[in-house]
């Protein structure tokens, strides 16, 4: 509770504090005399004078402001302060001075990111965990266990900046170099065309290449009537030896029986054993909670010896084994969801999304989500039935019979579409989302992190390159809400920002850290807008100044404040009501 409330606060008072500071130095530096510089607004907690300043730490800490002489041209300016008074000063001096505290904000940024990328920190590597079969890094050759050495000749650590890269490059050749056994292998691959609206509706395209981070565990799909099944192999096992060589990820199960030819493999595994129980608790649960595959209980290993079957494909004789992955075999469905009207159920495995084969669960899940309220045809396969006919009153069954991909499986499909759901989106709001209805085994292990420090010249474009880069974002969200792409419901105010500010305090400093540059960013380019009271209004009167070359009258700058004003209480108003209407009445 204390963190909620303490967080907040100190975040928006070190904010603060650098916008007045930005005011106030420069204002000392042209010798415009200051009388006040306050924290806050309300009564004073604490005061204390240096010098010809006092100084103020309010009530109310929704703001500040520095007090300059002859600011307000309505108070009488003792004679031997009429020099130091703000309007007294040349035009370009007083642009400096109100540019200050925006800047000062724009630019804390840059000097946070530069102290706290050579702090040493756990970061992800560069290594890669997980690549999907038939994908731009399948094709290209990309294994589990890699670690990406350079993407186009830059030099790559971390998985943030295979990320930034990959993701920069749609439709474009990537060279790419990975330490593969403490060998560099050159790799070749063009990142597939991912297009996707943001928040304003527009299309934004990114590179996607089929690989993660973390690593896929080696449970297994055990194809019915295969060669593993046969030996006493069930989907959902995880592998733990082939051939006395230990698995720990997925990517070497296939890898390991591909060393193995057509001889016959000794595989040892271990069979879940309270998978149906959890399961059924996941269907009773309305929260719409994980499976939690740390409550997963194994037995005792189990050993089995087997041979592949031998499969001509174009003219050669290759081994087939029955095991994949079990990313694509549904475990569970959630209840009256279209996925259960559909009559889909445990052990199914997914083929195809609108006549495209589906490689990955992840793939499933992209489909959906970019066209959320679509509905698409939905091909999967079953193992056949014991008695014939056992599906027919689910009317899915496929009409044509040599649609089965091999002997003792059904091929079935249906109309399909997500299932929504309403969540509290990240600005806490009532908000409704599209999930698939079903799941699939997905136990995945991160890599252990490295520790990480940026150097000095490393830290330094880091810093300034982030800031300008959430700058452009902060600037097109700002533009997007003045042209209506975005809904005025999005604006938040102190109640938004305390709550964020809290919840990021409590994810942890990164969190944190990241959340006071966002704001510091806003604060900056909101104060720039050329709204009177706001610093971008007076550099707006200064603009028409310098144009006119003589000050705009104090009746029209007092109309333009007034105006100024009445424009803040109502952005003001908008604000609040957001976030009654977001945390109060939901």
């Amino acid at each position: 509770m204390a963190t909620s409330i303490f967080a907040p606060v100190f975040l928006l008072g070190v904010l603060i504090f650098v916008h007045e500071l930005g005011h106030f130095l420069v204002a000392k530096y042209y010798n415009i005399k200051v009388t006040r510089f306050a924290l806050g607004f309300g009564p004073a907690l604490i005061r204390f004078q240096k010098g010809e300043t006092e100084y103020a730490l309010c009530a109310f800490p929704l703001g500040g402001y520095v007090k300059l002489v002859g600011q307000d041209e309505t108070e009488d300016i003792p004679s031997e302060d009429r020099d130091r008074s703000f309007f007294a000063k040349p035009l370009y001096q007083r642009v400096l001075v109100v540019l200050a505290g925006p800047a000062a904000n724009l630019v804390f940024p840059v000097l946070i990111l530069f102290v706290v990328l050579q702090l040493p920190r756990p970061m992800d590597s560069s290594e890669v965990g997980s690549v999907i079969p038939g994908s731009p890094a399948g094709k290209a050759g990309l294994q589990a266990g890699d670690r990406i050495r350079a993407i186009n000749g830059r030099e790559i650590n971390l998985w943030d900046e295979v990320k930034e890269l990959i993701g920069g490059a749609p439709g474009q050749a990537v060279e790419i170099v990975v330490d593969r056994g403490g060998k560099d292998v050159a790799l070749s691959l063009t990142p597939e065309i991912r297009e996707e609206k943001n928040i304003a509706g527009d299309v934004v395209r990114e590179g996607r290449i089929g690989v993660a981070h973390v690593y896929q565990r080696p449970n297994i799909g055990v194809v019915p009537g295969g060669p593993a099944a046969r030996a006493g192999l069930k989907t959902w096992d995880r592998v733990l030896e082939i051939n006395g060589k230990p698995v720990t990820y997925f990517e070497e199960v296939p890898r390991l029986l591909e060393e193995a030819g057509a001889a016959a493999v000794t595989v040892m595994v271990e069979r879940p054993e309270n998978l149906e129980t959890l399961i059924q608790r996941k269907r009773m649960d309305s929260s719409g909670a994980m499976l939690n595959m740390k409550e997963l209980k194994y037995s005792a290993p189990i050993r089995v010896t087997f041979s592949p079957e031998l499969q001509d494909k174009a003219g050669v004789a290759e081994p087939e084994w029955g095991i994949e992955s079990a990313s694509l075999y549904v475990l569970g469905v959630d209840v009256n969801s279209p996925a259960e009207a559909l009559g889909l159920r445990t052990g199914d495995r997914l083929e195809s999304l609108n006549g495209q084969p589906l490689r990955s669960f992840s793939d499933f899940q992209d489909m959906l989500m970019r066209t959320p309220e679509g509905v698409f045809r939905l091909q999967w396969s079953r193992a056949a039935p014991a008695q014939p006919g056992l599906f027919a009153e689910l009317g899915q069954l496929a009409a044509a019979a040599p649609q089965t991909p091999r002997p003792g499986i059904l091929r079935m499909e249906g109309d399909y579409k997500g299932y929504p759901v309403t969540a509290r989106n990240e600005l806490d709001e009532n908000q409704t989302r599209y999930k698939p209805g079903l799941y699939t085994f997905l136990d995945y292990k991160a890599p252990d992190p490295i520790i990480y420090r940026a150097g000095i010249a490393e830290a330094a474009v880091a810093g300034v390159t982030r800031t300008v880069e959430t700058c452009k974002l902060m600037a097109q969200g700002i533009w997007w809400l003045l042209t209506g792409k975005v809904s005025h419901k999005q604006v938040g105010g102190p109640i938004m920002i305390f709550s964020m500010a809290g919840k990021a305090a409590q994810t942890g400093w990164d969190a944190y850290i990241g959340m006071m540059i966002v704001i510091s960013i806003n604060l900056g380019l909101l104060n720039l807008l050329p709204v009177p009271v706001l610093d971008g209004g007076h550099l707006a009167l200064f603009a028409i100044e310098g144009v006119r070359r003589k000050p705009l009258s104090p009746r029209i700058r007092h109309a333009a404040q007034t105006v100024g004003l009445v424009l803040l209480m109502a952005l003001m108003v908008l604000a609040l009501k957001n976030d009654v209407t977001r945390y109060l009445i939901g």
